[in-house]
């Protein structure tokens, strides 16, 4: 884990069964982990601002990995998870990039969710997926199946998203460029974000999801 200033905050590598994590999992509804399991985890206080989690494979063999970063206090209304990016190589089929997130509570609210490719350019210009296309799902607890509730490719230029990335801070986007982005208000439930590449098209992408004032 870093700071906004790449210094590096903390790390781990097996988290070894530690009771303490066992019972932040069990408080924010994770699912457990073996105690003998090489995953790994974090659990600590972080002052309001930007955080870089890295993961990498230890034993250098590849493979699939999931990311999970949970609000261990959602009681707090003085603080909270606002924000959540994730980049990583984007292949085909079922190899595509996938962020999930939880809304609660009792009121809708409303997200913008970017699906980034050629604004990562300028610091990975042999690289980035050169367009790709942006889907958000929603998951459904009484049939246990996932459904479309919206989806972009080519965010257009639009002078209202163009405003909206930058009151929230985000990164802007060429307008005639082939980002993927949205706005969409969503009710409490599980949802993902899905980024894959146009025609198969292969390369490393981001998927941003931020919550709207």
């Amino acid at each position: 884990m870093f700071n906004a200033q790449s210094v590096k905050l903390q790390e781990n590598n097996n988290w070894s069964g530690a009771s303490d994590l066992a019972a932040g999992f069990a408080r924010v509804g994770l699912s457990p982990l073996g105690n003998g399991a090489a995953d790994a985890a974090l659990q600590t206080d972080l002052p309001a601002g930007p955080y870089t989690l890295h993961l990498t494979d230890a034993a250098d063999t590849g493979g699939i990995v999931l990311g999970e970063v949970y609000d261990g206090d959602p009681a707090t209304v003085s603080t909270r998870l606002a924000a959540l990016s994730v980049r990583n190589q984007v292949g085909v089929d079922d190899d595509i990039l996938i962020a999930g997130f939880v809304i609660v509570g009792t009121a809708s609210k409303q997200v913008m969710i970017r699906g980034v490719g050629p604004g990562l350019a300028q610091d990975l210009p042999d690289s980035f997926l050169a367009d790709p296309q942006l889907e958000v799902l929603r998951y459904d607890t009484v049939s246990r199946t996932w459904s479309s509730v919206a989806s972009n490719d080519n965010w257009g230029g639009s002078a209202e998203l163009a405003a909206d990335f930058d009151a929230l801070g985000m990164g802007p986007l060429a307008g005639d460029s082939a980002d993927a982005a949205l706005v969409v208000i969503l009710a409490p439930g599980i949802y993902t974000a899905h980024v894959r590449g146009a025609n198969a098209s292969t390369g490393v992408g981001l998927v941003e999801i931020y919550e709207m004032p």
